[in-house]
């Protein structure tokens, strides 16, 4: 099974958006490294709701850990060797 997303393409998408015009307000990109340096207000929301009810979650969040991607180097791509077919003798 492929996983739903590949970390390389969201890592691109979030450096795209911050060279990328707001179509809102054009003068201003879409978002900054600021704004990803914080997890959105609903997994934080999340994560203060786990750790505040011990009775539920008894060792609290455990979930995945937040991390800005967008602060981390794109990994490189895979590439694929193209197959000639004067490679293989006839």
């Amino acid at each position: 099974m492929e996983p739903l997303y590949d970390r390389a393409s969201v890592i691109k998408l979030l450096k795209r958006g911050l060279k990328a015009p707001n179509p809102s307000n054009p003068e201003r990109t879409e978002w900054t490294l600021e704004d990803l340096d914080q997890p959105s207000p609903g997994a934080q929301r999340c994560i203060d709701d786990a750790n505040s009810n011990l009775a539920i979650f008894p060792r609290g969040y455990e979930g995945v850990r937040f991390r800005n991607l967008a602060r981390e180097e794109t990994p490189p791509s895979e590439s694929v060797e193209l197959v000639d077919p004067k490679d293989f003798p006839a």
